[in-house]
C-alpha cells in the first residue's frame, strides 16, 4: 500500500488506497502563521511542527490505513526542494529516498539560518528561501508522526 502526501502552500493532501483527505495546513501557511522572526525562534518552530502534527492526527483518524502503508511518497515542490538541499543540487531522478535523519538535518540547517544565509544553500531556489522552513516543519512533523525512517520524494 502506498501513501501519497502532497505538501502545497496552504494544504496537505493525503491519499491512501481510494481514500483522500486534504487538511488546511501547508508550507507557506506554516511560515506565515508561526515563523515571523529571521531566523525563526525555537518556540515558533515547535508551534509550526505541532500544528502539522495536529492535522496529521486528524488525517490518521479519518484515514486509519495511512498508518499501515508500506511506502510513503512525499510530493509537491517544497518536498523536492528539501530533497535538493540534502542532495546539494536539483533532483533529476523521478524518485529520491529522503531519510528522516537527512530531513532533520536539512530542518536544523535552514531553521537556524537567516534568510540571507539560507539563500546560499546549494539546491535551494531563490523562490523557496522563505517558505522552505515551513516546508521542513511539515516534512519533519509528518516523518516523526508516521515514524518514518525514509520517504520517497516524487516530482
Amino acid at each position: 500500500m502506498i501513501a501519497r502526501i502532497t505538501i502545497a502552500d496552504a494544504t496537505t493532501h493525503f491519499v491512501i488506497d481510494e481514500a483522500e483527505l486534504t487538511v488546511p495546513c501547508g508550507a507557506r501557511q506554516l511560515r506565515e502563521r508561526h515563523l515571523t522572526a529571521d531566523p525563526p525562534l525555537p518556540e515558533d518552530l515547535t508551534n509550526a511542527i505541532g500544528e502539522m502534527q495536529d492535522h496529521l492526527d486528524d488525517a490518521l483518524r479519518e484515514l486509519p490505513a495511512l498508518a499501515q502503508a508500506d511506502t510513503y511518497e512525499l510530493r509537491g515542490e517544497v518536498a523536492r526542494v528539501i530533497a535538493a538541499i540534502e542532495h546539494g543540487s536539483a533532483i533529476t531522478e523521478e524518485s529520491f529516498a529522503l531519510t528522516r535523519e537527512a530531513a532533520e538535518d536539512v530542518f536544523r540547517t535552514v531553521a537556524t539560518e537567516s534568510a540571507a544565509d539560507r539563500a546560499h544553500n546549494p539546491g535551494l531556489p531563490s523562490a523557496f528561501v522563505d517558505v522552505v522552513v515551513g516546508g521542513c516543519c511539515a516534512v519533519v512533523a509528518l516523518m516523526r508522526g508516521l515514524h518514518l525512517e525514509v520517504a520517497q520524494v516524487h516530482a
